[in-house]
């Protein structure tokens, strides 16, 4: 009879412990939810405000990519929130610049497990400001008609290079351009040309009334 009611009491114990871990998952997932669907509710009040598109990547609009912007693709992914496709929200998470938000894009994001800001500013420009490619060309947070002439200049860099089999330089001073260029291929097929300046124009003109594309 001792012997039951002891492991009588063990079975309730788990079954509590259980259901408070249960519940707790409930209570950070809703929050995740919470915090996400907001960021994604502000997302065009703040590009307004703004006057540009973020860099991809920087859901929230810090100017930062960080396991806060990762968190809210997650969500998505694991359908607790919705993105309509073609909206701006869906364009910045779109990391790999393929159209499509999945979780090819989730992993090119920071994770508690790596570094929590991919992005590095001017001074600090390692390999790892290339694992994702944000559109920044010149590391103010913002893509804008800068980054796009930015881009441009190196097209025509690479191209002249290549034509006249020329060592490629950078026209705006960076020395190491076999790694500067690396950013520059945002849809990652090996090459910088015509198809990245396509890619980054089109997400310029998620902004309305860029001075590029008009009016949308």
């Amino acid at each position: 009879m001792k012997l039951k009611k002891t492991l009588s009491a063990l079975a309730t114990s788990v079954l509590m412990a259980c259901s408070v871990s249960a519940a707790t998952a409930n209570a950070a997932t809703t929050t995740a939810a919470t915090n996400a669907a907001n960021i994604i509710a502000s997302v065009d009040t703040r590009i307004n405000l703004l006057g540009s598109m973020p860099m991809k990547g920087d859901i929230n609009g810090d100017k930062k990519i960080t396991t806060e912007d990762t968190a809210v693709l997650e969500a998505y992914i694991n359908k607790l929130v919705t993105i309509t496709p073609y909206s701006r929200a869906y364009k910045i998470l779109d990391v790999n610049w393929d159209g499509k938000l999945d979780k090819s894009d989730l992993r090119l994001m920071p994770t508690k497990n790596s570094s929590t800001y991919p992005y590095i500013g001017t001074g600090l420009i390692g390999l790892s400001a290339f694992t994702l490619h944000s559109g920044d060309f010149n590391y103010d947070g913002v893509v804008n008609s800068t980054d796009l002439t930015r881009l441009s200049s190196m097209i025509k860099s690479i191209e002249s290079a290549s034509k006249y089999k020329l060592a490629l330089h950078d026209p705006l001073g960076y020395t190491d351009i076999i790694t500067m260029s690396r950013q520059y291929d945002l849809n990652g097929d090996g090459a910088v040309n015509s198809k990245d300046y396509d890619a980054l124009k089109s997400y310029i003109s998620f902004f309305p009334g860029s001075l590029l594309i008009g009016v949308l």
